[in-house]
């Protein structure tokens, strides 16, 4: 029980110290199959959209209170298993001034940057969807709010 205390502190730590530094748009790919027009005009299609984050890549430097990832983001769109739309986004998200908790603590970083990352980044993906989705004519549904 005092290990999980002990990580809530050092989350707790890294939320006061860590300052957002910048985040960078470092890749996207929009993908439409010309089918998805005539399907999402059929009443009932049975499009599913869903969407989804991965941390792509991971660094902190202890000596540089550094702290980045890659956070990729993407929206599905099908019908059965045949992907009608597909948009990837990768965003570089990058910290300074983060504590240094020592040795063995990568998993507290990682927890910070799942969480913190995570809705730091969502707005920017959720608008570039909506951009790419109105110049591909493809009227996605407005994403829903995360919570």
């Amino acid at each position: 029980m005092s290990e999980i205390k002990s990580n809530v502190e050092a989350y707790n730590d890294i939320v006061e110290s860590a300052e957002l530094a910048e985040i960078v748009l470092t890749d996207c790919v929009f993908n439409i199959d010309p089918s998805y027009h005539k399907e999402k005009g059929d009443k009932n299609t049975g499009l599913k959209n869903s969407f989804h984050c991965t941390i792509v890549d991971f660094y902190f430097s202890n000596e540089k209170g550094f702290l980045s990832a890659e956070m990729n983001w993407v929206l599905t769109i099908k019908k059965g298993n045949k992907h009608l739309l597909k948009c990837s986004v990768t965003y570089a998200i990058m910290y300074s001034d983060v504590i240094d908790l020592g040795d063995g603590r990568v998993e507290v970083y990682e927890a910070f940057i799942n969480r913190v990352g995570k809705f730091a980044t969502y707005p920017y993906f959720r608008s570039i969807t909506s951009h790419l989705g109105n110049e591909a004519r493809a009227g996605i549904p407005i994403m829903p709010i995360l919570k």
